[in-house]
């Protein structure tokens, strides 16, 4: 009698004491659960969790926005990147001394007349009032490029070609830039016409064709193959060899050395005159 008893019970057991009357007894409960791994557990009451639920809701929606946010910016600036990249890439453009003629210049082979981007190796082409030539190889053939050419007005007659190719005037050779009006230009069937106007245009196409003869009539007018990249004479040697495979009927494997714009080439050859 008199005797005070504190008693402490675990989570989950349950206890009936009796006690004799008159005694106190104070039960103390845990305040958390042991977990297996020794750590407490804290109880939660449903407002407070419910509360945590929607914060961590709310703090994965953030996150996944700033990722998608974060790869939408990473995406704009790889297509910025490539677009400055695209058009950094210059496109293709021939070299300065590129000679040749545009594609919609006409030329007569024996079957008739023809633009000169339908010319092909094997065609005999005209070259003087009763002389045709075959043409056994192209210095330049590019149906795409678009370059600024010389375009001379002669006896109403229109002739267009690249500044560096040679125009016999008055029985000498001159680059079409260093035509003049009141220069003498040779028609096919031996005429000499003035020149009346000279100026430049844009013009799509490079192509020039090497004939034989090394002449080649050109919209009526009798023009050389030849161009300022090679000097005349060096040409003529450096094309024995093509000339001789093509008559044998042998496939020309140096055909790129003879390309105009070819680098190697033009600094091992001597240049032309103006």
């Amino acid at each position: 009698t008199g005797t005070e008893t504190e008693t402490i019970l675990p989570t989950g057991t349950e206890t009936e004491t009796i006690l004799p009357t008159g005694t106190e007894t104070e039960t103390v409960m845990p305040t958390s659960t042991p977990t297996e791994t020794g750590t407490e557990t804290p109880t939660l009451n449903p407002s407070e969790s419910e509360s945590i639920s929607e914060s961590v809701s709310q703090s994965i929606s953030e996150s996944i926005s700033a990722s998608e946010s974060a790869s939408e910016s990473e995406s704009a600036s790889e297509s910025a990147s490539e677009s400055v990249s695209a058009s950094a890439t210059p496109s293709p453009t021939p070299s300065p001394d590129a000679a040749c003629f545009p594609g919609d210049v006409v030329v007569e082979t024996r079957e008739g007349f023809i633009r000169m981007e339908d010319l092909r190796i094997g065609d005999s082409v005209r070259v003087g009032a009763d002389q045709f030539s075959e043409v056994f190889m192209f210095t330049h053939q590019n149906a795409e490029v678009v370059t600024s050419m010389v375009r001379v007005e002669a006896g109403g007659r229109v002739l267009e070609l690249s500044p560096t190719h040679y125009i016999p005037v008055g029985g000498v050779l001159k680059t079409a830039k260093a035509v003049r009006v009141g220069d003498l230009l040779d028609e096919v069937d031996g005429t000499a016409v003035e020149v009346n106007s000279v100026s430049l245009v844009e013009k799509r196409g490079l192509y020039n064709p090497q004939t034989m003869d090394g002449r080649i009539v050109v919209n009526g007018l009798i023009l050389s193959t030849f161009t300022k990249t090679v000097h005349p004479m060096a040409a003529r040697v450096l094309l024995l060899l093509p000339k001789m495979l093509y008559t044998m009927g042998l496939p020309n494997p140096f055909a790129h050395l003879f390309l105009m714009d070819n680098e190697l080439a033009s600094k091992l050859v001597p240049r032309g005159f103006d």
